[in-house]
């Protein structure tokens, strides 16, 4: 997520829309019904500062639901079915 988030703050600050930077994290807050918290969180993405960083990573957690749909099992979810 960290990843994500430097990525499209990057954009964000070279110039792109809020929009157009997490366009992807929107996507996914999309599929899941959850517009209102994204657009929430992307309102006070705004520049560098702690806060924009912490929203910015809170948003990249949408980016999931995007890219893997709805079927996405958070991994406290995953059950071993076999000795390792």
């Amino acid at each position: 997520m960290v990843g994500l988030a430097v990525d499209y703050l990057t954009r964000f600050m070279s110039g792109a829309s809020p929009q157009e930077a997490f366009e992807i994290s929107l996507r996914g807050a999309s599929n899941l019904g959850e517009d209102a918290l994204a657009a929430k969180l992307l309102a006070e993405v705004k520049g560098l500062e702690d806060s924009s960083i912490t929203n910015a990573i809170k948003l990249t957690r949408f980016d999931v639901y995007y890219r893997a749909g709805l079927s996405y099992k958070p991994v406290s979810e995953i059950k071993q079915r076999f000795r390792t």
